[in-house]
């Protein structure tokens, strides 16, 4: 179990409110579980963030952000020289992430928008154990294919729900993490996080987030 305090800054362009870049930095926490055994990973993981973001023609937007991701993967090619430092998952991802953006702080109105995407994912993984107390963990994650549900991106009057491949819509996940361990089953962490999201249809959104978080890490 981890739990993570930090701050990431954002990159924000949805053409269904306009064609601008928004950029900010939002603050907040997030609660990790993991389960891993010598085939497979289980994963569930949530986080709260709430920050503004403003583009080059607007004020400031005050936004709100609460994600939920949910993974099973499984170690493939196990041939692989050093699997014990370098391992190839894949497996199945559930995500969703959801935002409230209150783009013009004078009204009370908030555009709601939600996400939610079920990928087949391949992940890689590289762990370096530097001294018995001190580890570093590298993990690329990217989806293959997805199916994707936009509820609140209603067009032309119907919410999209579609299949997508590689080069319509891209999500990647890059995480560096420092572990110190600090007692026994107790760990502290530093973590540096990447997230790209871009969906195509059924109107284009990028999305682009990256920010350093200290932690703590119970092993069971």
């Amino acid at each position: 179990m981890q739990l993570w305090v930090g701050s990431e800054s954002v990159y924000l362009k949805d053409y269904f409110h306009a064609a601008f870049t928004y950029k900010g930095i939002q603050s907040g926490l997030s609660l990790k579980y993991e389960n891993t055994s010598q085939n497979h990973i289980w994963l569930a993981e949530g986080s709260y963030m709430r920050g503004s973001i403003q583009s080059s023609v607007s004020v400031k937007a005050h936004i709100r952000q609460l994600s939920f991701d949910f993974s099973y993967l499984h170690h493939v090619i196990k041939s692989l020289r050093n699997r014990e430092r370098f391992r190839l998952y894949m497996g199945v991802t559930l995500s969703n992430y959801g935002f409230l953006a209150n783009y013009n702080p004078d009204l009370e109105y908030s555009e709601t928008q939600a996400t939610l995407n079920l990928a087949m994912a391949l992940s890689a993984r590289i762990s370096y154990q530097l001294k018995p107390a001190h580890q570093f963990v590298f993990v690329a994650q990217s989806s293959i294919v997805a199916w994707v549900y936009r509820p609140d991106y209603a067009f032309n009057g119907k919410e999209y729900t579609g299949v997508t491949w590689p080069g319509t819509n891209a999500n990647l996940r890059i995480t560096l993490t420092y572990s110190y361990n600090w007692k026994r089953d107790w760990q502290l962490t530093t973590m540096y996080q990447y997230n790209y999201s871009e969906y195509v249809n059924p109107q284009a959104l990028f999305l682009l987030r990256q920010g350093i978080f200290i932690g703590i890490r119970k092993c069971f």
